[in-house]
């Protein structure tokens, strides 16, 4: 079985159009919002598009538009803070989405991106039930696509190991504890990563990740292969 997806070349290398394309798009949401939203439309802009906890509680009834509760789980992934948060989520993006991206295709690849956003609202809603901050950012889809880019060990074409077997592996057990000391530091201590008075919904980090790595098998379109056994 082949996959019309992937490529043998570096990911570097060979941008796959999936990412290009998501580039372009959140750097034009944030454009549009840094640039073209006015100043008395902005409360509405962000209430429409962003996350807010305090939409699925007993607050809920009192926030305007009722109906963006429906897509905002989703939606706020596409707005970020400043150029410096859009930055970090597009870099992460193509460093650990590429190879994802090559190795699910694209249609695969959006549905975890989703699977991830969602997963990561759901988490943050958890900690943060009636919660007015807005949640925004695409940290979940790209934490997704890092825990399942960590289940392909850098190759794109090979069927994976199954959980178990990974964990087996002193890299990808030292990769995770890495990752989540990081992002236990950013919930400890946020000001050290964003500065004073900035809040990180690491929560949504830890939501996509798992997502991404618990998951993997699901969106993996060599699944039914035989397991790689390097």
């Amino acid at each position: 079985m082949e996959n019309d997806n992937l490529d043998k070349n570096p990911p570097i290398f060979n941008l796959p159009p999936v990412i290009f394309a998501l580039t372009i798009i959140l750097i034009a949401v944030h454009l549009v919002k840094t640039w073209l939203v006015p100043d008395a439309y902005f409360q509405d802009f962000m209430l429409l598009l962003a996350a807010i906890p305090a939409r699925y509680g007993e607050l809920g009834s009192q926030l305007p538009y009722g109906f963006a509760a429906w897509y905002t789980p989703l939606s706020y992934a596409f707005i970020h803070a400043d150029w410096t948060h859009l930055s970090f989520n597009v870099l992460w993006m193509l460093a650990f989405g590429s190879p994802v991206a090559l190795r699910f295709g694209t249609v695969r690849f959006l549905a975890l991106a989703a699977a991830g956003t969602l997963a990561g609202f759901a988490f943050h809603l958890f900690t943060h039930a009636n919660d007015l901050a807005p949640m925004i950012g695409a940290s979940g889809a790209v934490s997704a696509f890092m825990g399942a880019a960590i289940r392909l060990n850098r190759d794109v074409e090979k069927p994976v190991l199954g959980l178990i077997e990974s964990f087996r592996n002193r890299g990808f057990v030292a990769f995770i504890l890495i990752w989540f000391g990081f992002n236990l530091l950013v919930g400890l201590q946020p000001e050290l990563i964003a500065g004073e008075g900035v809040q990180i919904a690491w929560q949504a980090h830890v939501g996509g990740f798992l997502t991404g790595l618990l998951a993997f098998r699901l969106f993996d379109p060599l699944r039914n292969l035989p397991q790689s056994t390097r």
